[in-house]
């Protein structure tokens, strides 16, 4: 058995006329009747042709749709609600985080706060000193970039 991989040849015969091709639906639309009028000759048989009301026991519709729920009665049934939201929503990438974090820090309150917090995202992430030291200049006070550059 040869496996065809390559692309198909061209089709150089004439197309056929409308005629033909409404014919060739036409057979093919016969062809679906016959199949489905077959499948529920099939399903009759098999559940005992009890009249055709039901077939396979309840409606297509029946059998989709959702049951209804319970109603709420005061109390959570899941304890460990907060866990699940932060396992299922939380923080994929921690590292990326604290990197996103850290390239919108910028200095709000007093420099030991900002150094103390600069510290804390700089330990999640892997960048090198000099890395490091570029986006904390950057983060800093224009008075604080001052006292740095005097030293």
């Amino acid at each position: 058995m040869s496996s065809n991989t390559g692309p198909a040849p061209p089709y150089t015969g004439t197309p056929p006329s409308n005629a033909e091709t409404a014919a060739k639906v036409q057979q093919l639309r016969n062809l679906v009747r016959t199949l489905q009028a077959q499948m529920n000759n099939q399903q009759n048989a098999a559940t005992g042709n009890n009249g055709g009301s039901k077939q396979r026991g309840r409606d297509l519709g029946e059998a989709l749709k959702l049951p209804k729920p319970e109603p709420f009665k005061g109390q959570a049934t899941d304890d460990n609600f907060e866990q699940a939201l932060k396992d299922n929503f939380g923080v994929v990438n921690k590292e990326r985080q604290a990197v996103a974090e850290l390239l919108a820090l910028k200095q709000q309150k007093s420099y030991a706060a900002h150094s103390a917090k600069f510290r804390q995202l700089a330990a999640k992430t892997q960048w090198d000193d000099d890395a490091l030291m570029e986006i904390y200049y950057r983060s800093v006070k224009e008075k604080v970039k001052d006292k740095l550059n005097q030293d």
